[in-house]
């Protein structure tokens, strides 16, 4: 995650998936959380055409781990996204719980993979933090240039406020240069 756009996020995401599985033999899951899917293009999958997205799991359809698009010779499997994922925003927003449903929507997924990966789009909003909430640990890709620290910075001070909203099990950020 980082506030700020063009920093490497989805590559970073995408490559340490990637990295995981075919390196380490774990089985991972890729969830693209950004409503422009491009985690889900960068591994050749045409998101409005998928039988489950992100979008479907929020809205409370497990989806079968089978059924989830992967390379059927790695172990790494991809939750999409695509612009369905912008349909259900304001309803998420409303509730009280939007924040926590993203960390409810994966518990059931958790003992099938050994990693689970959420790339995240460049905002402070509901996208950035319900990744957040879910997450154990961060992972904040910077390219070295003032905008990207500031991007940086304005996360980490977003992450301070959320932990005053709701209980957060991330461990210390990790910053990726």
């Amino acid at each position: 995650a980082n506030h700020k756009g063009g920093t490497g996020k989805t590559t970073t995401a995408v490559n340490v998936s990637a990295g995981l599985a075919l390196l380490k033999n774990q089985r991972v899951l890729l969830v693209d959380f950004d409503p422009q899917g491009h985690a889900s293009m960068a591994l050749g999958v045409d998101s409005a055409h998928v039988r489950y997205s992100v979008t479907d799991l929020l809205t409370g359809v497990l989806p079968d781990v089978q059924a989830l698009c992967r390379d059927p010779d790695d172990n790494l499997y991809i939750l999409p996204a695509n612009a369905t994922l912008t349909d259900i925003e304001p309803e998420l927003v409303r509730r009280v719980d939007g924040q926590l449903q993203l960390k409810h929507a994966l518990q059931p997924l958790l003992d099938a993979f050994d990693v689970i990966v959420i790339d995240t789009p460049p905002t402070l909003g509901l996208w950035m933090q319900a990744p957040l909430v879910a997450s154990t640990e961060l992972l904040i890709p910077v390219d070295v240039g003032y905008f990207a620290f500031e991007g940086m910075r304005q996360l980490l001070d977003a992450i301070a406020r959320l932990r005053q909203e709701v209980p957060l099990t991330l461990a210390t950020p990790h910053i990726l240069l």
